[in-house]
């Protein structure tokens, strides 16, 4: 029997989080008040809280309390005492936020709403890209922040950067490789969409996500040991065709060469990377994490060991700054691991590669691709695996739109994994229909 896509309160849980989304990119209200605002909403919905925790909501508190503690250790000595403090009650807050929200949500329905949404957004990136203005100059007082590389415009859409924006981009990118549309013609058409909008983002951390995630999909499907059976070749090819037949008809409504202009831009940041001039951002990373490690083994192996509390890293960039464009760079080491070690130390760092760890097993495990548990099971873990990859190239915890939803997919991941029946519906290509299980 069918039933109504709509669930009242995932649509509205969906709803305030895109509106987070939003609030944080224009600027309009401080994390810290838009944090409170999130709890009291979520307060309000599900006034239940449970206080049972999986084994990657642990690690997290885990990684929480250990910073806070160092933090407190550390404190008259913080760089920053008022961000630092204001910033681990935020990572508290969000916790508790998106463990609830997490236990109570509609998972078919909240996966399907990211879906819709991820494709909307993905065609508003390639028209930010035609008309290069940002989508945030019109939600701001003051014109946007615009992101370009060798003067080449970056789409960043409602997102604070443009790799935040291509981390969300790939989230629905994830989706319709889990649960694909029944027409393939819609099915490649909204691919098209969001892998020409992650393009535009010139993002060379995002694209080397993609293929992290594309691999692992690759790999778990196909299983390499074995022989690819000639129909899967054959429905391979048929979809690079379709493929092909969508991207000419972007190429004839756009009247550009779609494949040229994605290569171009492709070559143009893997130039780039190559090109040791100043103002490139992979050599301003080289040199921050050159300078760390000579740092911590000249005599300070025990900031190595147990870390200097949060906002550490930016002490030591304006104590030991890489010379950029002629001035000192002081914004960020662009490297969440590396960050992570400055602020917790290598048990940090154990603990943030615990997680990692845990969720690669989880998907290495998950074999059963015609069942729906292991979909979501597969899709929410590949979401973590986004984000951290994706960290590897900026300090994504940073960012509470990202450290939001990596939240989520945690409570999500562990939920899946620990819970035996569950009372989502099931999804098919068709829609939602009524089942009261998994099995």
């Amino acid at each position: 029997m069918k039933i109504k896509v709509l669930d009242k309160k995932t649509l509205l849980v969906f709803i305030v989080l895109f509106l987070e989304l939003i609030f944080l990119g224009s600027g309009y209200l401080p994390g810290a008040n838009i944090a409170v605002l999130f709890l009291l909403l979520c307060l309000f919905l599900f006034p239940k809280i449970d206080f049972k925790f999986g084994n990657l909501e642990c690690l997290i508190l885990f990684y929480i309390s250990y910073l806070a503690l160092i933090t407190l250790i550390k404190f008259p000595s913080n760089y920053d005492k008022n961000n630092s403090i204001m910033s681990i009650v935020e990572y508290l807050i969000i916790f508790v936020c998106c463990h609830t929200i997490a236990n109570n949500i509609n998972y078919d329905a909240f996966v399907l709403y990211i879906r819709r949404i991820g494709i909307l957004l993905g065609l508003f990136g390639i028209i930010e890209s035609i008309i290069q203005t940002p989508f945030l100059s019109y939600l701001t007082k003051q014109s946007a922040v615009v992101y370009t590389v060798a003067t080449q415009y970056r789409t960043v859409l409602i997102f604070q950067h443009p790799i935040v924006c291509g981390v969300f981009l790939l989230i629905p990118l994830v989706a319709l490789i889990e649960f694909p549309f029944k027409s393939v013609w819609k099915q490649f058409l909204s691919l098209g969409i969001i892998v020409i909008s992650i393009i535009l983002t010139r993002s060379r951390s995002v694209w080397i996500t993609a293929l992290v995630i594309l691999a692992i999909t690759g790999f778990k499907r196909f299983e390499l040991t074995s022989k690819i059976a000639k129909s899967k070749v054959v429905h391979l090819l048929q979809y690079v065709f379709i493929f092909l037949v969508v991207i000419s008809i972007f190429s004839i409504l756009l009247k550009i060469n779609v494949i040229q202009l994605a290569m171009s831009f492709i070559n143009s940041r893997i130039a780039g990377s190559l090109d040791a001039g100043a103002g490139q951002g992979n050599i301003i990373r080289i040199e921050t994490v050159t300078n760390s490690f000579d740092y911590w083994f000249s005599g300070n192996l025990s900031k190595f060991i147990f870390g200097m509390g949060k906002n550490y890293d930016k002490y030591f960039l304006a104590t030991h700054p890489v010379i950029k464009w002629g001035v000192p760079w002081a914004a960020a080491i662009d490297n969440q691991y590396i960050t992570t070690i400055h602020e917790s130390g290598i048990i940090g760092l154990a603990i943030i590669f615990g997680i990692i760890l845990v969720t690669l097993r989880r998907i290495m495990t998950n074999h059963l691709f015609n069942n729906k548990k292991s979909k979501m099971k597969e899709f929410v873990n590949l979401c973590i695996i986004n984000i951290f990859v994706t960290n590897y190239f900026y300090e994504g915890l940073n960012y509470m739109s990202i450290m939001t939803f990596l939240w989520i997919f945690i409570v999500i991941s562990d939920k899946i994994e620990h819970t035996d029946k569950s009372t989502f519906v099931k999804f098919n290509q068709n829609g939602l229909i009524a089942d009261k299980h998994f099995y």
